[in-house]
């Protein structure tokens, strides 16, 4: 399943659904519309987030982002998503962008147990 791993500010916006799309200089393989996609907080691999379904991968020039790329990826305005792709890709001249379907968030992660003698508790 491919993975898609974000920065935790970002988190809340896709988990309330204004952020539908991300922005990336190269992508692995897998990103195919109607695949699976996970969705993660950072690099660790207990960071799930959520679930969704791949709906469109697009290589495209940054110079035809528009605003609504801008607002389906979380930002105010276009100007600002133009500013986090220079910082964060310097030098790109093209991206990939790929959209997102039927989020579904991550299940709470079970309490941790630790071992007190022959006995597990919850903590």
């Amino acid at each position: 399943m491919p993975l898609l791993q974000f920065r935790g500010v970002y988190v809340p916006l896709i988990l309330d659904g204004r952020k539908t799309q991300t922005i990336r200089a190269k992508l692995g393989g897998g990103f195919v519309a109607g695949r699976p996609l996970r969705i993660q907080n950072g690099y660790s691999a207990t960071a799930h987030v959520a679930d969704a379904t791949i709906d469109a991968v697009d290589e495209v020039p940054i110079a035809e982002l528009t605003e609504r790329d801008a607002k389906l990826d979380g930002f105010p305005s276009l100007d600002e998503l133009l500013a986090v792709i220079a910082s964060t890709y310097p030098g790109a001249t093209r991206v990939f962008r790929v959209r997102w379907r039927d989020l579904v968030p991550a299940a709470r992660a079970p309490a941790k147990r630790r071992r007190a003698g022959r006995q597990a508790r919850l903590l």
